[in-house]
């Protein structure tokens, strides 16, 4: 609970074992969230020291994506594919840099390039079930779902997001919420996964007219990230449904 201690300790690891390329690695992930300078410092002498090591190149490769180089990304997933074909890290990697780029169609090609090489991994399953959805391509969505499940069982918080999500698309408004519902309490403790639950039930909420019950989720939302635009534009909606303007 001290980071300024621990971001000591990291660069004294990184100064006394100089040569260990893991030990920069190590540095750089600390700063991923913190200072995008110092990390790129950091896996920039994890590369010079191990420039073919799978985990420093993804390492290269997520700080690129945060840097918003999708060239470089690219660039890196596609020399990782070359040394890495079976690493599932390789297609998802692609698919990130071509869904940043909004080209849904290049992403689900590759997703299904990388579900033909290796199939039945849950990962990718997952990422082309999304792309998908983003897609439109709603058959083919409950296809894959229903693979994932086969091998994977539906009790999975995040199959049961995408199960919830396909009936948002098809407007099946009770069935999402009752599926979103079932699935809250099996994501506690994983807040990007909560979070996504709670947009998709407050969409739920609203088109079913319970304004009271989106503005909760809403709020619920705000408590967790005071800065989400779409809490704060989910709970205006519920106060102005609700005939209560002047809260907002």
């Amino acid at each position: 609970r001290d980071p300024a201690a621990a971001d000591g300790v990291l660069q004294r690891l990184a100064e006394r074992r100089r040569d260990d390329p893991k030990a920069w690695l190590a540095l750089a992930r600390w700063h991923r969230n913190r200072d995008l300078d110092r990390a790129d410092e950091a896996i920039q002498k994890a590369l010079k020291l191990a420039p073919d090591d799978a985990d420093i190149l993804f390492g290269a490769f997520d700080l690129a994506l945060a840097r918003e180089n999708l060239d470089e990304a690219e660039r890196i997933a596609t020399h990782a594919r070359g040394l890495f074909a079976s690493d599932e890290r390789v297609y998802r990697g692609l698919a990130m840099v071509a869904l940043q780029r909004r080209d849904l169609a290049a992403a689900e090609q590759i997703l299904r390039d990388g579900v033909s090489a290796l199939p039945n991994t849950a990962p990718l399953l997952l990422m082309l079930a999304d792309a998908l959805l983003q897609l439109n391509k709603l058959d083919d969505v409950e296809q894959t779902i229903s693979w994932i499940a086969d091998l994977y069982g539906t009790s999975s918080p995040a199959v049961g997001l995408l199960q919830a999500r396909l009936m948002i698309a098809r407007q099946q408004w009770p069935q999402a919420r009752q599926r979103l519902e079932q699935i809250r309490p099996l994501a506690a403790g994983i807040s990007q996964l909560t979070r996504q639950i709670d947009l998709c039930l407050a969409q739920c909420l609203e088109n079913l007219e319970e304004f009271d019950e989106q503005l909760d989720v809403s709020r619920r939302m705000l408590n967790d990230d005071p800065t989400s635009l779409i809490a704060r534009v989910g709970a205006a909606v519920a106060l102005a449904a609700a005939g209560l303007p002047d809260l907002i």
